[in-house]
């Protein structure tokens, strides 16, 4: 994300002025990969709105073609839940999008702080009215009237034969006139964790895999269609321009290979595995003289194994589809550097492709990117801002979601100096191990380990606390209702013996 000025006087110093057209400059409330986001207010009446600098410098002719017709589109939408353009206001060095202020911000901070809506003056009388169950989402007549309103919205788009294809929390912001009750969506944090050990950590690193995928492929290679896209077959053709520059695609390009080529690993492993419990499965039923409740067990188990094999195979068959498909991608980006450029072909040498250290054979990597330093840095970032909004109490669902997710990563960034499946290297010599598990541990040394595995510590014994906290909040809540009800119960008494006999 690129980055932002945080004080008014770096603000004055992009634009020169504290004002744009009719409207005066305030402070940062946003930031985005090619813009920042002030609040204004209007000169003569004062109305807040919310200014969007978009720096011209950050973008192509198309994403300045995109933007110029999103102005365009915009300007003709007037909707109660859409955000109004009100003005534009181009300058030498920005775009400036003078748009309808949303006081809350945007929807996934209205969900994280749920739990303080009482407290704001703005929401107060709707979360007194429609209050949270206790560790739960948002009031389900909340949650109703918010989607009643996105589906209304949505509607009035598809009827101008417009389509959103970016709809989730962060995108939605919320607006509460005084007048009227306007709610807010319930968006599902914690999916069930269904696949374990390995599997996981195959899914944990495939998910950050796909989050440099789409912003390289925005179509799904499985989808014929897309709303308003192009067929599979017409992806990576050479009159594709998706507006970012050549390095921008060789760095999303590299990171999202070697992360795709790490879950494939996993999920290979995965497979050894499995296929080393049906050969002795298959041995111990050879021998026979096994109790029907150890037979029992055996049919249980291999109906789980079953089930996560057949999702494993699905899984790697998808994961090597998207891989060739960012190798073709890279290979792109590298062809548009110019010919000084490190990464250019022409300046690729022989004994560095194959050596690349990332198990990608053939393809030209920088070097220093690797699949296990970059799951080390999301798994740290992901446990830092876990922590900060556990010690404010806020989203603990959330918090207990991001400590799981980052110890899945750091396991797998570990996962190369495990024990090899025995079917590997059962006919091997001991110096072949070793020399296997050598080439398989990477560029990790013994305190590179000791500090993941630190780390690893560190994030458990949080998400435990998590989890206490979390649970005595629970009882809590419980231990209240009941309290509550029980005062009720006893005032109902009071009332009906002190009612006079008629």
């Amino acid at each position: 994300m690129a980055d932002r000025p945080s004080s008014s006087t770096a603000r004055r110093h992009k634009h020169g002025d504290d004002s744009i057209g009719n409207f005066y400059i305030d402070q940062e409330i946003g930031k985005g990969s090619f813009a920042q986001v002030y609040s204004g207010r209007h000169k003569a009446t004062g109305a807040l709105v919310a200014i969007k600098a978009v720096e011209l410098a950050r973008l192509n002719k198309k994403l300045k073609d995109n933007l110029y017709g999103e102005i365009q589109i915009l300007k003709a939408l007037r909707h109660p839940h859409i955000v109004a353009l009100h003005d534009c206001v181009e300058s030498a060095t920005h775009i400036n999008l003078i748009m309808e202020y949303c006081e809350l911000g945007d929807l996934s901070l209205f969900i994280k702080r749920r739990e303080k809506l009482i407290t704001n003056p703005a929401t107060h009388d709707i979360a007194r009215k429609y209050p949270n169950a206790p560790n739960s989402g948002l009031n389900e007549v909340v949650i109703r009237h918010f989607l009643k309103q996105l589906a209304s919205a949505l509607k009035f788009l598809r009827e101008g034969n417009l389509v959103h294809r970016d709809i989730e929390a962060a995108e939605d912001v919320i607006k509460f006139p005084r007048e009227t009750v306007v709610s807010s969506e319930l968006k599902s944090l914690i999916r069930a964790l269904l696949k374990q050990d390995l599997a996981t950590r195959s899914d944990v690193v495939y998910g950050f895999a796909e989050v440099k995928y789409k912003q390289l492929v925005p179509l799904a290679p499985s989808m014929e269609h897309a709303l308003g896209g192009r067929p599979t077959d017409q992806l990576g053709s050479e009159d594709d321009d998706d507006g970012l520059t050549a390095e921008a695609k060789l760095l999303l390009s590299e990171e999202a290979l070697v992360l795709y080529v790490k879950a494939l690993s996993l999920l290979a492993k995965s497979m050894d595995i499995a296929s080393l419990w049906w050969t002795r499965k298959t041995r111990n039923e050879s021998s026979g003289g096994h109790s029907s409740s150890r037979e029992i067990a055996y049919q249980n188990m291999g109906m789980r194994i079953n089930s996560a094999v057949q999702w494993i195979r699905t899984r790697f068959n998808e994961v090597l589809e998207k891989a060739e498909i960012i190798r073709l991608k890279l290979v792109e980006a590298q062809n548009l550097l110019p010919e000084d450029h490190a990464s250019h072909p022409s300046n690729h040498r022989a004994e560095t492709t194959i050596a690349s250290g990332s198990s990608a054979d053939g393809v030209f990597l920088t070097p220093g990117i690797s699949a296990e330093k970059l799951m080390y840095e999301r798994a740290v970032e992901m446990s830092r801002n876990a922590a900060i909004n556990e010690i404010a109490n806020e989203d603990l669902p959330g918090c207990e979601l991001s400590y799981i997710t980052a110890i899945r990563m750091l396991e797998a960034v570990l996962d190369n100096d495990d024990e090899l499946p025995k079917r590997r290297v059962s006919g091997a010599s001991k110096e072949d191990k070793h020399a296997g598990r050598e080439d398989l541990a990477g560029d990790m040394d013994a305190e590179d380990q000791q500090v993941v595995q630190k780390m690893i510590q560190m994030v458990t014994t949080r998400l435990g606390l998590v989890r206490k906290k979390t649970q005595a909040i629970a009882a809590a809540a419980k231990a209240q209702q009941q309290q509550q009800q029980s005062l009720r119960r006893r005032s109902g008494d009071m009332t009906t013996r002190g009612t006079p006999a008629t």
